[in-house]
Parts: structure tokens; sequence; C-alpha cells
């Protein structure tokens, strides 16, 4: 029988959500470098945000 691993690939790294490390679906560009992350860990990033009172920074290169 066929393996079915040689039927996927691997998910390409700037695809992949630097908060919980799986794949950024739906992607949200967060940053001017297009860095994105998942729609769920986008909306918790910005809600911890306004709750620190900080701007918004990108997880990744920190650029507002």
């Amino acid at each position: 029988m066929p393996s079915l691993e040689r039927f996927t690939v691997p998910l390409p790294e700037y695809l992949r959500c630097p908060i919980c490390l799986e794949a950024a679906y739906p992607p949200v560009v967060v940053c001017p470098n297009e860095h994105l992350l998942c729609a769920p860990c986008s909306d918790a990033h910005l809600d911890a945000v306004d709750d620190e009172g900080d701007e918004p920074r990108c997880p990744l290169c920190r650029s507002p």
C-alpha cells in the first residue's frame, strides 16, 4: 500500500503563524513586511495590546 505522506507538501514557513505555529488560516497581514498571523491569533494579539495600552507591533519584526 502506498504511503499517504508522498501526497502532502510541508507547509512553507512563511504561511505558519508565529504565535500558534499552525497554518495562518485565515491569514491576516499584520505589518509592512507582510508577516502573517492567523485571524484568531491576530485578534488575541490586538486585544492584549489594547489592554496594555501599547501600540500594536508585529510579533516577528516588531514594526508598528
